[in-house]
């Protein structure tokens, strides 16, 4: 404490300005960004109590802690298959995306394989040109994949952005090790997983973490291919797409019982409950990458 005191005092009023405006304007940010997550918990978990004597009518209701919204919701009839199948995407997408990106981006990187960077501009191509929605639908129509669960998962086995964030790292390396396992008779898979992979942590928890959460929070692609199949739903299509139709349960529960107390479950505490349900696992798996996030990722990219 008195080392951060005299630390202090002996630094510039401009120092110390900056300092001060730093501070406020992060904690701002912080405020901004927390506040929405935080008010989502709240409404999730504190419901409204009272006689409602009209549909959604809450002005003479209080709030109570109530665990009935999430009861509805984790009860609800392919609920849990809805989640099996968010997480078995994730799981095997990023899983699959990872493999297949890392690999081939060490490829890409080893200085002796001719035609490199012409494969390279082919990946990166294919970042910019896009078929569209009604070939892609007629395509994965064609070959099997709708209405399926691989609808999901192949299409996204290679990222070219995230190829070639893999492929810069890579090659930004050093090539003293690469080189020594090359003259011990290492081939291109044992100097891939002995000598590139241990080295590649930084990225790889960053790629992991940005696959994970564009599969996670995925949905346009579950209304596009399997809205009509309720096995293949996810969790995220039921939040942004699928919310409203909890309601019809508590319009019901009014029409039996007008005039008597009761706990409400309105629509934003079902959406505030999916709200969480899609938040908590991204943010645990964000904690646990992020030791492995080092200023290396950008600091080589700016020599370059």
């Amino acid at each position: 404490m008195k080392q951060a005191i005299y630390r202090w005092r002996r630094k510039t009023p401009g120092e110390k300005v900056f300092i001060v405006m730093n501070v406020l304007l992060l904690s701002v940010c912080a405020v901004v960004i927390l506040y929405p997550i935080f008010y989502q918990i709240y409404n999730s978990v504190f419901l409204y109590y009272g006689v409602v004597y009209r549909y959604q009518d809450y002005s003479h209701c209080t709030r109570v802690f109530s665990l009935e919204a999430w009861r509805r919701v984790l009860l609800r009839e392919g609920f849990w298959k809805s989640v099996f199948n968010s997480v078995a995407r994730t799981f095997i997408g990023t899983v699959l995306s990872l493999c297949m990106t890392a690999f081939l981006a060490f490829i890409l990187s080893c200085r002796e394989i001719r035609w490199r960077y012409q494969m390279s501009f082919f990946w990166v191509l294919t970042f910019f040109l896009d078929a569209g929605i009604i070939p892609k639908i007629f395509y994965y129509n064609i070959i099997g994949l709708i209405p399926s669960f691989w609808v999901y998962v192949l299409p996204m086995a290679i990222n070219a952005l995230y190829l070639v964030l893999m492929r810069s790292y890579m090659e930004g390396l050093p090539q003293e090790l690469n080189e020594a396992a090359v003259l011990d008779g290492a081939g291109y898979w044992k100097r891939f997983t002995k000598v590139v992979l241990p080295q590649c942590k930084p990225i790889i928890a960053a790629v992991t973490l940005f696959t994970a959460a564009s599969l996670w929070y995925s949905w346009f692609d579950t209304l596009i291919y399997n809205r009509l199949n309720t096995d293949f739903t996810t969790l995220a299509y039921h939040y942004f797409v699928n919310s409203p139709l909890v309601t019809i349960i508590d319009f019901r529960v009014y029409n039996s019982n007008p005039g008597s107390p009761r706990i409400c479950c309105t629509l934003g505490s079902y959406e505030s409950v999916l709200f969480c349900m899609l938040c908590i696992p991204i943010l645990i798996l964000f904690f646990f990458c992020r030791k492995y996030f080092t200023p290396e990722i950008v600091s080589e990219k700016m020599k370059k």
